[in-house]
């Protein structure tokens, strides 16, 4: 989307929304209790993981070669999280840079263990930004799933368990997701205020 912060109002855009990157929790917790499609589609996929992850488990169980460790394998998932999590973030900076933004930055707010991808006064619009939200999601998932094909069955679990994990690690990404889609009858605009810590959503009617 071509435009700067300044031509929106100009253009049509009213505020929408002025996102305090101190708000995002509360912000979360609003939106992806909301039913819209992409809640709906969320809830889904870590419901099949759960039952991929409880399968697995009985079907190990009931091959009478358990071993206990394949439990402690399933937590390591929790770690190899904490590790992706950088490459997380940066997957959104390389989207927005694709799309154009060179000002571009990760900000960790350590109060709330909230890690925000940020492209400094870049606006975009809907689909922009929702292939920018999306992108970490579905190439680590993608890679998560290929691997499964290629380990040996004792580290399953823990690549499992970095699935669910990661896919926990998402919730922020599908609220700014469901966020949209609730004001989908609107034409969406949306820029990032480094200085400010601010997110800001413009909208105008469509048409």
């Amino acid at each position: 989307m071509k435009i700067t912060p300044e031509d929106l109002p100009p253009t049509g855009y009213t505020l929408l929304e002025k996102l305090d990157h101190a708000n995002i929790i509360p912000f979360v917790k609003i939106y992806i209790q909301k039913k819209t499609r992409a809640t709906i589609i969320y809830r889904i996929i870590t419901f099949i993981i759960i039952l991929s992850i409880l399968a697995f488990f009985v079907e190990y169980s009931l091959s009478g070669k358990f071993n206990p460790f394949v439990i402690a394998h399933f937590f390591y998932g929790f770690i190899f999280t904490l590790l992706l999590l950088p490459l997380h973030e940066y997957i959104h900076v390389l989207a927005f840079r694709s799309m154009g933004a060179k000002k571009t930055s990760v900000r960790v707010n350590f109060k709330t263990l909230v890690i925000l991808a940020i492209a400094d006064k870049f606006v975009v619009n809907r689909k922009e930004f929702q292939v920018a939200l999306l992108a970490p999601f579905v190439f680590i998932t993608v890679i998560l799933l290929v691997s499964l094909l290629f380990i040996v069955k004792f580290w399953i679990p823990a690549i499992l368990g970095t699935l669910l994990f990661h896919t926990f690690s998402c919730k922020a990404d599908m609220s700014l997701l469901s966020y949209l889609e609730f004001h989908k009858e609107k034409e969406i605009a949306v820029y990032d205020d480094e200085a400010a810590r601010v997110i800001y959503f413009y909208a105008r009617e469509k048409g």
